[in-house]
């Protein structure tokens, strides 16, 4: 019986964390994941060697897997992991609380019996309040059983000390954190070689995605979105085809240091496509990319036949050059990474072959079926990390009499496809459009901020190598993802200010100023009080006026202030942010200085603050003054009866934090507070923020945590 040919593409992406410049990523997810799904496939793959499988490894995540491997690049979580518990301050315990129980509760948490404990201790959400009841022994098991619950199958099979620790379970010393911390790097070490060592058999095929993983036809032309969903809103034309192509290359040149070849075949970010993209990977030297079954559908000539058409390669030609291209079965790839997750393992695997069997009888001479999916998300949802799922799904395809899985690379050099697509679909694998990614209000707003500044870099000529990879950087298509309501996460926050501080990097390294929209959220109107992003948890700030530790403020709201739209508002800049948050008793402020308010310019300022407290739709008013060059003489006062007192624990240093205890202001618990700062020099107001609204917030009561519970 012959066998019919399946395609197995498994994509690994992570975006860049890092800020520009300074080595250093925000969010630890590329050393987590190296130590789960990026080595635990290729690993059980080693031991399966009849089956095949493309792993795709994007651009982006490429370059930050060889910086961490080589000691180049680290990351803020990894920080707060090697510090002794006794050695961090009280934002950095808080941190901790907070963020390191970030793994999927009921698969790897509660798993853990140490680990459940921890969770039982802390609840829902993280308590500044409540940061002094966890004792040093408590955060050290945590900053382990964290790490150690984003150690995969693989490490838990192969690994003696990890095996060692999760039999251990909890009271772990110093010397156990530091031994797995060097695990989860002599795993990050070995996963280039292992991969290449897999490719240059012959069992896998590496390819990779266009460098920061961008949705490539809106980067040759925005107005592509127009074709597959015309009655959609569209942004300022954005049309760089020149950088579309960068990534292209640039991404076919970091695999090719790292494996010692070019790709044969690249997987399109988000399989987004247009006619416009053959060129650009055909001359790049590509010979195959994939995509998704309602690009083909809706391209020429349309198929009348799903299953017939589906199951069989292309050659897609447009501007003289043809690409081979693949099709994935969009329903069998979901249910991987959606569906499977909840079942039986072996009741799954069976169904998934079945599926394929099935799919398999009704082909032609010819055929080919493409499996494709996100080879790192689904499995933290599976038992074992997708462990028995992925063993028995393997022996099958292994046993199986009717399906056989190949290397697109070598089963197209030997069987040419002989059908072509005279018209390319422009479209992505998510709905056959490109409306995750341009199109809402806020999606459109980023793509104007991106085109502003692709102008000015193009009539730079200061421009740096560090200048023109900011760019190439904000035009991933993960901040694209993230703005608007069709999807969250509790790191939101975090994507759009990566996106934006690459903008700004843009301006800085142009030797110009960034516009006022790139110091406040995406697609906000500073005017509008919904520009300001609420307090996400309580919090215990040390008031030193350093903010000495990045997790000082961790959890507190803020206001970004505009940054330059005009000439005279560029050359003044006063204050950069506001600061704003609480525990059950104290409202905390803290104002960043801009440029321009330096330690001479302070001498003459007094900082205001107007409060409002508001009661049974009454308000009352109060005041703070701070004179910024002594701090100590800040006063708090009711105007109305005109009592003055001290108001104590004010430092001002390299930002300005202070606190006011809710019973100064007459507040309880739910009441509505608002506030507005503005700075006076000689008794006259010259600087106001916002301008045009007040920063509102309420008192937090018991529920507040409850309430602010995102998992």
């Amino acid at each position: 019986m012959t066998r019919t040919p399946v395609a197995f593409l498994w994509h690994m992406h992570q975006p860049d964390y890092g800020l520009p410049g300074q080595g250093l990523n925000l969010l630890p997810w590329v050393r987590l994941h190296a130590t789960k799904a990026y080595y635990d496939l290729p690993w059980l793959l080693q031991q399966h060697p009849e089956v095949r499988a493309v792993i795709n490894l994007s651009g982006s995540l490429l370059t930050q897997l060889a910086a961490y491997a080589d000691g180049s690049l680290g990351d803020v979580w990894l920080d707060l992991t090697r510090k002794a518990p006794e050695e961090l301050d009280r934002p950095g315990r808080f941190f901790l609380l907070e963020n390191f129980f970030s793994i999927h509760w009921d698969r790897h948490v509660r798993a853990m019996p140490g680990f459940a404990r921890l969770l039982a201790k802390r609840g829902p959400n993280a308590d500044p309040a409540k940061v002094d009841a966890w004792s040093d022994e408590d955060l050290l098991d945590l900053q382990v059983l964290f790490n150690l619950a984003w150690m995969g199958f693989a490490a838990r099979s192969e690994s003696g000390l990890v095996r060692e620790l999760l039999a251990k379970g909890s009271g772990f010393a110093r010397e156990d954190k530091l031994a797995l911390i060097d695990e989860q790097f002599r795993i990050l070490r070995s996963l280039v070689p292992l991969y290449r060592q897999l490719d240059e058999r012959g069992q896998i095929e590496l390819t990779t995605t266009p460098l920061y993983h961008p949705i490539l036809p809106l980067v040759i032309d925005s107005d592509a979105a127009r074709r597959c969903a015309p009655t959609r809103p569209v942004p300022q034309r954005f049309a760089w085809p020149q950088d579309a192509r960068w990534h292209v290359e640039e991404a076919a040149a970091v695999f090719a240091n790292l494996f010692g070849r070019r790709p044969r075949g690249m997987w399109p970010a988000e399989g987004s496509v247009s006619p416009e993209v053959v060129p650009l990977f055909a001359e790049a030297g590509v010979r195959w990319i994939a995509s998704d079954e309602d690009v083909l559908m809706a391209s020429s000539p349309r198929p009348s036949n799903r299953e017939d058409a589906l199951y069989r390669p292309y050659v897609a030609a447009s501007g003289g050059h043809e690409i081979d291209i693949l099709f994935r079965d969009h329903a069998i790839s979901d249910l991987i990474g959606f569906t499977y997750a909840h079942n039986p393992p072996d009741d799954a695997a069976a169904d998934l072959v079945n599926r394929l069997e099935a799919a398999a009888a009704g082909t032609r001479n010819g055929a080919l079926i493409s499996v494709i999916l996100d080879g790192e998300n689904p499995w933290e949802a599976y038992e074992d990390d997708g462990h028995p799922f992925l063993l028995a799904l393997f022996r099958r395809l292994e046993q199986s009499p009717r399906i056989r899985t190949v290397l697109p690379g070598d089963h197209l050099a030997q069987h040419p496809p002989t059908d072509r697509l005279t018209h390319l679909h422009s479209g992505s694998w998510i709905l056959g459009n490109y409306q995750i990614w341009i199109g809402a209000e806020e999606t459109n707003a980023a793509w104007n901020l991106l085109g502003q500044a692709r102008a000015l870099l193009a009539e730079s000529s200061e421009a740096s190598d560090e200048t023109w990879r900011a760019m190439y950087a904000a035009q991933g298509s993960d901040w694209f993802w993230w703005f608007g309501d069709d999807f969250t996460c509790t790191h939101k926050a975090e994507f759009d200010n990566l996106f934006r501080a690459q903008l700004r990097a843009v301006y800085e390294g142009c030797g110009a100023q960034a516009p006022a929209e790139l110091h406040r959220r995406v697609g906000h109107n500073d005017s509008d009080p919904s520009d300001v992003v609420a307090p996400r948890s309580l919090i215990t700030p040390r008031l030193d006026g350093q903010a000495s530790s990045f997790f000082c403020w961790a959890g507190a709201g803020n206001y970004e202030p505009s940054g330059g739209a005009g000439a005279m508002f560029r050359s003044h800049r006063y204050v950069q942010a506001i600061h704003f948050g609480f525990d059950q008793t104290r409202l905390f402020l803290r104002v960043d200085p801009d440029v321009d308010l330096d330690d001479d310019a302070a001498k003459g300022i007094e900082v205001h603050v107007e409060l409002r407290t508001w009661n049974d739709g009454e308000a009352s008013v109060y005041a703070v003054r701070v004179p910024l060059w002594n701090p100590a003489g800040a006063t708090f006062s009711h105007p109305a009866d005109g009592a003055s007192t001290r108001l104590p624990n004010v430092a001002f240093g390299r930002v300005l934090e202070f606190a006011v205890p809710f019973v100064l202001l007459g507040a309880r618990p739910a009441d509505k507070v608002d506030f507005v700062i503005s700075l006076v020099r000689d008794g006259i107001e010259f600087v106001r923020h916002p301008p045009a609204a007040r920063i509102g917030l309420k008192v937090p009561d018991d529920s507040f945590e409850l309430d602010n519970w995102v998992v």
